[in-house]
């Protein structure tokens, strides 16, 4: 079984997103953890999540959703969301920094904005479901340790770095998601990462339907699965024969370890 740890499926229609979600449990997916990137998707995440036994939630601002962020009005409805439906709340996410499009301004703004939910995380016990850019990873790291976060753990999403900042994450007890991005035709030094990565240091997720491959050049060959297409959550099937391929380990293997993984991160059992 597959543990998708980070997905945004409430942003599909809602028959397009049962269809989905059935393709994805036809290729093993058991369980998913629904992202609410900003106080307005809320509502749709939680509404998946206490509508079907497969689904859990996490609540939190997303870093490039900073200019939408009130510090007084959507902190009050991430605590009352995360109070009464404790049972569906696993995580704070999604998470982190983003400096892709910011400036000093907006940058400033998104630590703080990353501080309130390492603080918001601490005060419900919750894990974080992280993300981050190549330009911002220095900083995000930064205050990961200033604000004590590996108090309550967490992982790091779509996992695009090297083995020196993997090495960071994990020495905090952070887990390191494993993404489409393993199956980029150009990400050789990114496979090598993960070689590198004990299992047990590892989760998975699609993401979808934001995480796409990036074409790069000007090469007609077709990308794997279309993933500079398209974004699904059965890509999790995909992401985890990429990992048996690439660690030389049985299927078995990736998906017990990455399920233990997710379970132990969120406190649920899933296994049975």
């Amino acid at each position: 079984m597959l543990f998708d740890t980070h997905v945004h499926l409430s942003s599909f229609e809602p028959k397009e997103r049962l269809k989905q979600i059935d393709i994805a449990k036809g290729l093993g997916t058991r369980v998913f953890v629904e992202m609410a990137s900003s106080a307005g998707r809320v509502p749709g995440a939680v509404g998946l999540a206490e509508s079907r036994d497969d689904f859990y939630f996490g609540v939190a601002c997303h870093p490039m959703r900073v200019k939408e962020y009130s510090q007084e009005k959507d902190l009050a409805l991430f605590r009352k969301t995360l109070k009464e439906h404790a049972s569906k709340a696993v995580c704070i996410g999604e998470c982190g920094l983003d400096y892709s499009e910011a400036d000093n301004q907006t940058a400033e703004k998104q630590r703080d904005l990353f501080r309130d939910m390492i603080r918001l995380a601490k005060e419900h016990s919750l894990p974080l479901n992280m993300h981050s850019d190549r330009l911002s990873t220095r900083d995000l790291l930064t205050i990961l340790k200033e604000e004590k976060a590996y108090e309550v753990g967490g992982m790091m999403h779509n996992f695009g770095g090297n083995v020196e900042i993997a090495r960071e994450y994990l020495d905090m007890g952070f887990y390191i998601s494993v993404s489409v991005l393993i199956h980029h035709p150009m990400a050789d030094r990114l496979r090598n990462v993960f070689r590198e990565i004990s299992l047990g240091q590892m989760v998975m997720d699609s993401d979808a339907p934001g995480a796409k491959l990036i074409r790069m050049g000007d090469s007609k060959e077709p990308y794997p699965f279309d993933m500079d297409k398209v974004s699904e959550p059965r890509m999790l099937r995909y992401i985890a024969d990429k990992i048996a391929e690439v660690k030389e380990v049985p299927i078995e293997d990736v998906e017990m370890a990455t399920t233990l993984n997710a379970e132990r991160l969120f406190k649920i059992s899933v296994q049975g």
